[in-house]
């Protein structure tokens, strides 16, 4: 991990200190994967293990990050052969998604070539610093905790879901970046917590997860009286009303047949006969039929076709609007990623 730990701090401005923590807690070497030029590491990534709610299930995903090439040897091609041996390599232990946070608008093109699709998005909701946040009657503060924050992520469909060990790994980023996590809750059982850093002039919600908007409400009045009166960005979850959103982060599929053997077995009035193109993982290729709660995969059929799609495109079907997923015959819902440390 040496030659990753240098590689990382050469390639990303960050806190020594958060580097330290990062580099020394945080990365396993069981989940960094590198390539090499005559024998010298140039070119490094994270394949983090996570898991994601899809349908019901939690399945395997893979968090791509940190991916980062020694300066003297960029220009060269390594970070494209290196994500070809990462999407391999996620796809050969079983991983059915991989996720990554572009670090800048234009890698969102560069993701795209490789079958990613932008399915992750926030709801960027701004407040000013003379805006008041309501105080609901009945709540108190509560010490923020594991279990109340996995009961809440739960709640939430399509989902990446974090550990208890991540749970840690989230409150030590946040105090080492001066930020706060605060919990409140009524006797009714609503509850919420709330994620957030300040800068000089404005307070960053990180993530806000409630039972309700009256939790929700109270949540965000104490974090006003903590954090003072500056203006408020708010990264919440997209949930139907109009929203200015902004794209988080891409989702490209990894295993095709596990994916729609999950539409297939929790919709099993789907029928659909689907053809899909992978040009990097092979495997993916060929025509998936649907029906009766199954998912088979062919080479060649004489059914009509309902579906010929790519594999980005499938992506990006499955994780739309409900609505846009009825147009084309498939269970559709958006997907929603928060508190990573990207």
């Amino acid at each position: 991990m040496k030659a990753f730990g240098k590689i990382f701090r050469e390639s990303f401005k960050v806190d020594n200190a958060w580097a330290d923590w990062f580099l020394g807690h945080v990365c396993r070497r069981e989940d960094a994967l590198t390539m090499d030029v005559d024998g010298h590491t140039a070119s490094v990534a994270l394949l983090t293990p996570y898991r994601m709610e899809f349908h019901g299930a939690d399945v395997p995903v893979c968090y791509i990050n940190s991916v980062a090439t020694e300066r003297k040897f960029r220009g060269q091609g390594l970070g494209s052969r290196l994500m070809l041996k990462a999407l391999h390599t996620a796809a050969e232990r079983g991983d059915d998604f991989a996720i990554l946070i572009p670090a800048t608008r234009r890698l969102y093109f560069f993701y795209d070539s490789f079958g990613f699709a932008t399915v992750f998005y926030i709801d960027e909701q701004r407040y000013t610093s003379l805006h008041a946040f309501e105080n609901p009657e009945g709540y108190h503060d509560v010490e923020p905790s594991w279990d109340m924050f996995s009961t809440l992520e739960r709640q939430r469909s399509g989902a990446v879901v974090h550990s208890q060990d991540d749970y840690e790994n989230i409150l030590t980023d946040l105090a080492l970046s001066d930020g706060k996590a605060l919990a409140v809750e009524n006797s009714d059982g609503s509850m919420a917590m709330i994620f957030f850093e300040t800068t000089d002039s404005e307070i960053h919600v990180l993530d806000i997860l409630s039972t309700d908007l009256t939790a929700r409400e109270a949540a965000l009045n104490r974090m006003r009286a903590a954090a003072g009166e500056m203006a408020v960005i708010v990264k919440a979850m997209p949930e139907g009303r109009a929203a200015q959103l902004r794209s988080r982060g891409m989702v490209r599929i990894l295993n095709v047949g596990s994916v729609l053997s999950r539409i297939a077995e929790t919709h099993p009035d789907t029928e659909q006969v689907i053809r899909v193109t992978d040009p990097i993982i092979s495997i993916n290729s060929g025509i998936y039929i649907l029906k009766g709660g199954h998912c088979e995969k062919v080479q060649d059929t004489h059914r009509r076709i309902t579906l010929d799609v790519s594999v980005d495109v499938l992506c990006r079907i499955i994780f739309s609007d409900k609505r846009i997923g009825d147009v084309f015959g498939l269970p559709a819902g958006r997907p929603f990623i928060s508190l990573m440390l990207d």
